[in-house]
Parts: C-alpha cells; sequence; structure tokens
C-alpha cells in the first residue's frame, strides 16, 4: 500500500464539503482518499477547518522533518572557525577526543563536520 499526501486542491474540496456538513466517509469517497486521512485532516486544526491553515500547518511540521542535528550553534561556530583556520576534518576529530569538554563525543563523524 502505498502512502500520497493531500494536496492544496483535495484539501480545499474538504473544506467545502465539511461546510456542507458532509460526512467524512462521503468527503473520502468524492476526493478518493481514506476516510480516516479526511478525519485526521480535518483534526489538523485547532479551530474550524480552513485549508489555508492546514496548509500552513503541513508546511511548517514538513520543515521540522528529518533527523535532528547534534551540533549546537557554540560547537558549529568553533569547528567553522577551525576550518577558517586550515585544520583538517580529521585534526578537528582528533582535538574532539584530547578535549571532551569542548566537543561532544558523540560528534565525532567525520563526515557531520564536513557538513
Amino acid at each position: 500500500m502505498s502512502y500520497s499526501y493531500l494536496n492544496t486542491k483535495q484539501r480545499n474540496i474538504i473544506e467545502v464539503l465539511h461546510k456542507e456538513n458532509l460526512s467524512t466517509q462521503h468527503i473520502a469517497k468524492i476526493i478518493g482518499v481514506h476516510h480516516s486521512t479526511v478525519a485526521r485532516e480535518l483534526n489538523r486544526v485547532e479551530s474550524k477547518y480552513c485549508s489555508a491553515l492546514a496548509e500552513e500547518d503541513r508546511k511548517k511540521k514538513a520543515s521540522r522533518k528529518g533527523r535532528k542535528t547534534k551540533i549546537n550553534p557554540e560547537i558549529a561556530n568553533s569547528i567553522q572557525t577551525q576550518l577558517q583556520q586550515t585544520w583538517s576534518p580529521e585534526q578537528i576529530a582528533g582535538r574532539s577526543f584530547r578535549n571532551p569538554f569542548l566537543f561532544c563525543r558523540s560528534l565525532l563523524c567525520i563526515a557531520t563536520r564536513q557538513q
């Protein structure tokens, strides 16, 4: 079973049909999705359903998806400074072994520092 996201047009249709007091099952049949998808979409916005607010919510949540960074701004600035001083990523990684207070031990991946 493949999963697909609702698009803006589908959200607009949900908004119109919901205002006409159609059931989630009926709306789902019209736009061709499962009724639980429509129910989740209607619960996406805390107040009365608005497709524009739902789209904003989708974009906000999409921007937060993915793996969280382990590098805080202080470590990132320190790494950036060392790279500007022509340190190699290997040298930066080696220094992090010697000074655990400067760098977190979970940040020893050279590829992470090169990003």
